[in-house]
């Protein structure tokens, strides 16, 4: 349908009472400003009100199509009653009476705020004014899907998705042609058109057949690997000269990357082993060169002793720990080279080795 022809019956629906008149509109735009003067900006309340004007005005002419464009901005700008009001009205008019009908519901489930102008009030009437005409011009479609257990199709109807809750049951939509589509993986496409009069109820149902082009695949089977021209040919041998199945030897799997882990452990005991051996060193040097100025000739007096304790100790902790670090070094390179240079030739023994720390040694013990 045209805009400007929505009919003589229609138009006098959409139309303010009275007539477009400047006072009407102005009364219809009436805006309730918010509480907080954070939650919407001055800019954005005259932007949506001189939209809600052009968008009424279109509205009033009978051409609804660009009115809804208008109305939509506006009401996304700053919500009003009085602006969804009529772009319900429009959206039904224009053939989404589902969409239109659903603003007109939400006018009629607002509470009205204390202190709201009168077009709050008459914006609510309109509304259910209009909701009882083209409430009763939605038609219901039912679709149903016949499939296979435990397949999922998707549903489109014009284009979008239909979720599957809606499925075998009534579902609101608007009037006209509607193209009804079922896809499924492993299956061949379904599709059907049906024609909705207002009011009507109509169900359709479609079934999903096999795709006849699809190929099974096996899991137990592994797929053939591509070979470019580079790959060696292996020469077929007939079946007739086929070693028995329980001859056969399937050819070994690339071994899996060496594991490093224990390397970089030891290396990483190695360094905190070594930084600890010289903050030990460096804390007994320090007490060491404390003692000699205190102790000359090598006579430390009994005041000292805590002192000469102290560095003794620090010098022990110090050899431990450089011990500990040492041979966490030479185990982590050891670990390296193994790691990289491992080999498994049939069942032949895997070269190991381990660190030890005593009170009086530290090592690394093994095979190679």
């Amino acid at each position: 349908m045209a805009d400007g022809d929505l009919g003589t019956e229609r138009r006098s629906r959409l139309r303010v009472r009275g007539g477009a008149t400047s006072a009407a509109i102005l009364a219809a735009t009436s805006f309730v400003l918010p509480t907080r003067a954070e939650e919407v900006g001055a800019a954005d309340i005259g932007a949506a009100r001189a939209l809600a004007v052009e968008g009424i005005k279109l509205a009033d002419a009978g051409k609804c199509r660009e009115a809804i464009d208008k109305l939509a901005r506006a009401e996304r700008l700053h919500h009003a009653p009085t602006i969804l009001v009529r772009l319900g009205e429009c959206r039904a008019a224009t053939g989404r009476i589902v969409e239109g009908t659903e603003n007109l519901r939400r006018v009629l489930q607002e509470q009205i705020p204390a202190g709201s102008p009168p077009a709050y009030v008459q914006a609510r009437e309109r509304a259910q004014s209009a909701l009882d005409v083209f409430q009763r011009k939605i038609a219901w479609l039912v679709i149903s899907i016949e499939t296979p257990a435990a397949t999922k199709p998707s549903v489109m109807l014009d284009g979008q998705p239909v979720a599957s809750a809606l499925l075998d049951a009534e579902r609101p939509t608007d009037p006209g042609d509607h193209l009804v589509e079922v896809s499924a993986h492993g299956f061949l496409k379904a599709t059907a058109k049906v024609s909705l009069a207002e009011g009507a109820k109509q169900s359709v149902s479609l079934k999903l057949e096999p795709d006849p082009s699809g190929k099974v695949v096996n899991p137990e089977v592994p797929a053939p690997v591509p070979t470019s021209s580079a790959t060696k040919t292996v020469p077929q041998v007939p079946r007739s000269q086929e070693a028995p199945v329980g001859d056969r030897h399937d050819r070994d799997p690339l071994p899996p990357p060496p594991d490093k882990t224990h390397a970089y452990v030891a290396l990483g005991f190695g360094i905190a082993g070594a930084v600890t051996g010289t903050v030990l060193g460096w804390k007994a040097y320090t007490a060491k060169q404390d003692l000699d100025q205190a102790c000359p000739q090598s006579a430390c007096p009994p005041n000292q002793q805590d002192q000469l304790d102290s560095a003794r100790l620090y010098g022990r902790l110090s050899t431990i720990a450089y011990g500990v670090g040492g041979a966490g070094l030479t185990m982590g390179v050891v670990f390296l080279l193994l790691a990289n240079g491992e080999t498994h030739v049939n069942d032949a023994p895997r070269a190991g080795a381990h660190a030890y720390v005593t009170p009086t040694s530290a090592g690394i013990s093994g095979s190679f």
